[in-house]
C-alpha cells in the first residue's frame, strides 16, 4: 500500500483507535467529493454551504481529523510509542516492542522491524517487519502487520 490518506486513515483505525475520526473522514471525503464534481472551479455560495453543511455533519473543525502517520515522520513516532502499548499476552511474552529502522538504499527504501526486547544476552527476536518508500511509510507498514497479528491471536 503506498503512503497517503488511505494508509493514514488504516493507521488511525487500527492502530491508534480512532475509529469516530476515521468515519468523519470518510463521510467529509465523499461529501466534498460530490460537491466538487457539481461545481469543480467555481466556489459559489451553494457550494461553500454545501462544504459547511459537511463539516457540521462530521463534526469537522477545521484541524485535520488525524496526522499523515504515513508521510511525517513526526506523526509516525506517535504510532511507533502507541504500539510500545501493545499487550503481547496472547503470545505468551512479557518483553516489550522496540523499532529498528534502516536505510535499504537509494531506490529501494526503508525497513521497519518491531522487535522483542530480549531480557537478557543474545539477539532481539524480529516480530513483524516491513519496506516503505519512506521512513513513516515503513514503520506504518510494520506497525499494520503487527496490529493486525494482535487481533487475530
Amino acid at each position: 500500500m503506498k503512503p497517503g490518506r488511505k494508509l493514514d486513515a488504516l493507521i488511525a483505525e487500527k492502530v491508534m483507535g480512532l475509529s469516530e475520526a476515521v468515519n468523519a473522514y470518510k463521510k467529509y471525503a465523499i461529501l466534498c467529493q460530490i460537491v466538487s464534481e457539481k461545481e469543480p472551479r467555481v466556489m459559489s455560495s451553494e457550494l461553500i454551504e454545501s462544504v459547511s453543511l459537511c463539516m457540521a455533519w462530521t463534526g469537522y473543525s477545521g484541524i485535520p481529523f488525524f496526522p499523515r502517520y504515513s508521510e511525517d515522520i513526526d506523526a509516525a513516532w506517535h504510532v511507533v510509542e502507541k504500539l510500545k502499548t501493545v499487550d503481547l499476552s496472547v503470545y505468551h511474552l512479557s518483553r516489550a516492542l522496540k523499532l529498528n529502522l534502516s536505510f535499504i538504499g537509494t531506490g529501494y527504501g526503508w525497513r521497519a522491524e518491531f522487535d522483542l526486547e530480549n531480557d537478557h544476552a543474545g539477539d532481539d527476536q524480529t516480530m513483524w517487519w516491513a519496506e516503505g518508500l519512506t521512513a513513516p511509510h515503513a514503520i506504518c507498514l510494520a506497525a499494520l502487520k503487527t496490529c493486525e497479528n494482535h487481533e487475530q491471536n
